[in-house]
Parts: C-alpha cells; sequence; structure tokens
C-alpha cells in the first residue's frame, strides 16, 4: 500500500542491522549490502532513475556501519571513518562535500577531506542540508550549509569540503 497506519513489511530486507528514514526513502543496512527504496529523484535511493519501489542494494557501497538521511541524500559512515553520500548536491552549493558541482550524485562518494569519522549526522530541511562528524581526536569536521551559523565556526558562508569547525569538543 502506499499509505499505512500499520507497520508494513519491507520486501527482502532481512538481518538489516540498522534501518534509516528521510524525507520520503528508507535504507537498511543488511549482510547483502545498504538496500534503499522510495523516493529517487535526486537518486537519493541509489537507483539510476525512478522510484524505487522494492528495497534494492545500492551499487559501490559496502562496509557501512552507520547511514544518516535527510530528505533528498543519503550518507554512510563506511570503513576508516569515511562518509559517503549520494543524492541532491545542488550545483554550486555543493552540499554534499564530495568536491563535485553537479545537482546530483548519482552513486556513494567520499566526503573530501574527511576520515576517522567516530559517529555522524546530517540535517536538511528543503535545498539547505548540513552535516557534522566527531572523530576519535574529539575534533568537529562539517561540510554543507552555513547561512544560519549552523556549522558552528561563526561563518556564514557554506563549506564545500569537510572543515575541522572545532578543533577540541572536550575544549568547549
Amino acid at each position: 500500500p502506499s499509505n499505512s497506519s500499520a507497520p508494513v513489511p519491507a520486501t527482502g530486507v532481512t538481518g538489516a542491522t540498522e534501518v534509516a528514514a528521510g524525507g520520503n526513502h528508507s535504507c537498511a543496512i543488511t549482510p547483502s549490502g545498504v538496500m534503499c527504496w522510495g523516493q529517487n529523484n535526486y537518486q537519493q535511493s541509489g537507483a539510476a532513475e525512478g522510484n524505487v519501489t522494492t528495497p534494492t542494494v545500492v551499487a559501490g557501497l559496502t562496509g557501512a556501519t552507520d547511514l544518516q538521511l535527510s530528505t533528498y541524500r543519503t550518507c554512510a559512515l563506511v570503513a576508516e571513518g569515511a562518509v559517503q553520500c549520494f543524492g541532491y548536491n545542488n550545483y554550486v552549493a555543493e552540499l554534499l562535500g564530495v568536491g563535485s558541482q553537479e545537482e546530483k550524485v548519482t552513486t556513494p562518494t567520499a566526503v573530501t577531506g574527511l576520515t576517522g569519522v567516530a559517529r555522524f549526522d546530517t540535517y536538511a530541511s528543503g535545498t539547505s542540508a548540513t552535516s557534522c562528524g566527531l572523530n576519535a581526536a574529539n575534533q568537529l569536521w562539517c561540510w554543507g550549509t552555513a547561512g544560519s551559523g549552523q556549522l558552528g565556526n561563526g561563518e556564514a558562508t557554506s563549506v564545500k569540503t569537510a572543515v575541522a569547525v572545532v578543533p577540541d569538543v572536550n575544549a568547549l
């Protein structure tokens, strides 16, 4: 059913260790890999074109341990603390932090300058998006929209690659 007030099983998703939802799409980490389904207008569900009506493994995304989704994008924490994102990038703002100037990033792509992340989060509202990750040295790295000061570095300028906005979170 397209709308349901009761839980509906996601066909083919078994052994999931994490499930995340963002806007109108969802993803799960399974033994088969990351599987996504739902709206896909910016390739945020990992398919080439069209909405994904049944959970499908995202090609090129392996070793995911955490997922963060927002309305038009998907990001995953992978090996060695790297973050890979795909979906809406915004031509000029380069919201995904992957170093490319295109509207859509159609395959999982590493966030530029980011390694050793232990955990991360992402937030988006409309066409604005911000993500931050914390590494083992307690440095807070962020990328994306900063117009309302959400990067925490005192700047209103969005950043196109990950930058350390707080050098030591423990010192706050």
